[in-house]
């Protein structure tokens, strides 16, 4: 991990690179007069909990909803990267989580009393941080209304698959390298590797999240 002399230089970096008064993305003010910033959102789902038949909740959080010159919203996110190119850029063309963030700033606008249809993608700014220097890329991730809506029937169809699978007691099992990702093995691993992982005595610790209040 880059250390703290290294993320300081990258804040330095990127400010110089994005001047928060020469930007042509400037955050969003709502009527309010609140400031598009760390922006929270949640919603219901058209799908119920398999145990309390309470409504599904989706919850997420972009770093901002900002303006362009011409009066086009976009959401914006911010990245670090140890290599940025090609690969990189092209990552975001189809990027569930970019598409999830317009869905959810096109609620937001709407609620907000802005016009969501301004809505034009997102931004995603990268920052690599290397041994001895820094680089920077900016991406555009333009998203048609189709698009949205395409992802968000497909969240709610696999949500609708994960319930039924549930209450089956029929889990499909993603049999690929996830477990090792991040360098992190994954401690449930040596259960994917049972026959019967049924008989095998654990003591995981069961945690909930709650993504309105962030809160175990």
């Amino acid at each position: 991990f880059p250390s703290h002399d290294r993320m300081a230089g990258a804040l330095t970096f990127y400010f110089n690179e994005h001047r928060m008064d020469e930007d042509e993305y400037q955050p969003i003010q709502f009527p309010d007069g609140t400031w598009a910033i760390e922006v929270n959102g949640t919603y219901e789902i058209p799908v119920t909990k398999p145990v309390t038949g309470k409504q599904l909740i989706y919850s997420n959080r972009f770093d901002m909803l900002a303006e362009d010159r011409e009066g086009n919203y976009w959401v914006i996110d911010e990245r670090t990267s140890n290599k940025l190119g090609d690969s990189w850029s092209l990552q975001w063309d189809l990027d569930g989580q970019m598409t999830s963030y317009c869905e959810a700033a096109k609620r937001l606008l709407k609620e907000k009393g802005l016009d969501p249809e301004k809505l034009q993608g997102a931004i995603i700014n990268g920052v690599s941080i290397l041994k001895y220097e820094y680089g920077h890329m900016r991406v555009t991730a333009v998203r048609e209304d189709w698009e949205i809506d395409r992802w968000y029937w497909q969240m709610v169809r696999d949500f609708a698959d994960w319930k039924a699978a549930f209450l089956a007691q029929n889990h499909r099992q993603v049999l690929d390298h996830a477990c090792a990702l991040y360098n992190n093995p994954c401690e449930f691993s040596r259960l994917c590797k049972a026959r019967e992982p049924h008989k095998i005595e654990h003591t995981y610790t069961v945690r909930f999240w709650n993504p309105i209040s962030r809160e175990d």
